[in-house]
């Protein structure tokens, strides 16, 4: 296809927008609003998601080792667990540590341990987990292989927790993928009607043109270059509105969750993430005005 003929076919797309103003702000508004929904959909399970996988970080194994062990026997029970391959980092707290910790986390009450030894506390590894290895059981296995080495005296994890955080993580992203799949297929049925009612209100000029000898590429690739501009457009305007909405309620929302004691870092799409769906509403608006001329032409 010559340059001169793209031109003119991306020239005769924006007369056709121009053309029907009315039917074509329906269409857009319709793309809009659709595409908004998604848009707040994904933006509030990409942050969700984020919120999650830091939680899921905090899934932590506390080993307790026994009392008196020379930093020698320390050091071998390190390298063992370090060599199992659920272990993505460790570290080491002695039980001086253990207690300053304590004194921190008491603030105002930490007078309650005065007269206590700073190393009454048993020394411990915290061990975190490797993602692919934070299920229920595998982190079982991880934990009967632990209690087998010599000179772990006890083990604190939160079996029940871990349970119930790790079926509540795999019930969220399942019903995200479902009701995400939902919404796209929603949009792909708006933005097809939306693009046949502008198509159809221009029917007779489409049998006046095949009238006067027009190819089929000729009629449609104007059409089609419609549609794209029209989900794009209409992609590129919910996120516009999306991004208004994100930064006026951003701050009172962040200040709330702080109050709960939540510090949050809610952050809107990256810049490829909005090229993505702008294409997006693009490819959306060429296949509604190619699914449209085809259900025109069976009927």
């Amino acid at each position: 296809m010559a340059f001169s003929q793209i031109g003119y076919f991306s020239k005769r797309g924006v007369q056709l927008i121009r053309q029907n103003t009315v039917i074509n702000l329906m269409a857009v508004g319709t793309i809009t609003l659709s595409f908004l929904i998604f848009s707040v959909f994904f933006l509030v399970y990409q942050n969700l998601n984020s919120f999650l996988s830091v939680w899921e970080k905090r899934i932590q194994i506390i080993a307790y080792i026994d009392d008196g062990l020379s930093d020698r026997e320390i050091e071998k029970i390190r390298g063992r667990i370090v060599s199992l391959p659920q272990v993505e980092d460790i570290h080491f707290v002695s039980g001086e540590a253990a207690m300053a910790i304590l004194k921190k986390h008491l603030r105002d009450q930490d007078r309650l341990l005065d007269g206590l030894r700073s190393d009454i506390l048993p020394a411990s590894f915290e061990i975190q987990v490797k993602r692919a290895y934070r299920k229920p059981v595998e982190i079982r296995q991880m934990i009967a292989t632990i209690k087998t080495m010599n000179g772990i005296s006890d083990i604190q994890y939160g079996q029940q927790w871990i349970d119930r955080f790790s079926a509540l993580m795999e019930l969220y992203r399942f019903s995200a993928l479902l009701l995400g799949l939902l919404l796209a297929a929603a949009i792909a049925f708006i933005v097809f009607n939306a693009i046949r009612l502008s198509i159809y209100s221009r029917r007779e000029e489409l049998e006046v043109m095949k009238l006067v000898g027009a190819t089929p590429a000729f009629i449609k690739i104007p059409f089609y270059i419609e549609g794209g501009l029209q989900g794009a457009i209409g992609s590129a305007a919910s996120l516009v509105i999306l991004l208004g909405l994100y930064l006026f309620f951003l701050s009172a929302l962040t200040h709330r969750l702080r109050l709960y004691g939540l510090f949050i870092d809610i952050r809107f799409f990256e810049a490829a993430v909005v090229f993505l769906i702008i294409v997006g509403g693009g490819l959306l608006g060429f296949l509604g005005s190619f699914l449209s001329l085809t259900y025109l032409k069976e009927n």
